[in-house]
């Protein structure tokens, strides 16, 4: 009686939210600049106020087409690997979200973003004056 109650749910939720499939998906591009981006926003009034401080990477691709595209990127979203190869490129990792009778790439989440850059291209600069 429980498995048929279970059943009966989980085809309800499936019909409900209209998902069908959830799959892996992966993607390489050439990667051509990277910049962090610290910009701060928000705004004050009266009595208070919000600031926003998310630090960003910004970073251009060659998009499959060979468009240069601007991708914009939260930091937590952003692994940087320094490998041997001089050719820069990224891996975008996600999950492909498929509808009932979607056949497009629309509902793709990108989880992580891996940046694959030069060895030595990251300065290590230590300061160890306490002042």
């Amino acid at each position: 009686m429980k498995k048929k109650w279970f059943l009966l749910v989980l085809i309800s939720v499936i019909l409900i939210s209209g998902c069908t499939k959830i799959t892996s998906v992966e993607r390489s591009h050439k990667l051509k600049q990277i910049k962090v981006n610290k910009g701060v926003s928000g705004y004050l009034a009266l009595f208070g106020g919000s600031i926003n401080t998310n630090m960003y990477y910004c970073f251009y691709i060659v998009g499959e087409n060979g468009s240069i595209v601007l991708k914009k990127v939260r930091y937590d979203k952003i692994e940087i690997y320094e490998n041997e190869n001089n050719n820069p490129y990224t891996k975008a990792i996600g999950r492909k979200v498929e509808y009932w009778g979607s056949k497009e790439d629309n509902y793709i989440y990108w989880d992580i973003w891996e940046l694959h850059i030069p060895e030595n291209s990251i300065i290590e600069n230590f300061n160890v004056n306490l002042e």
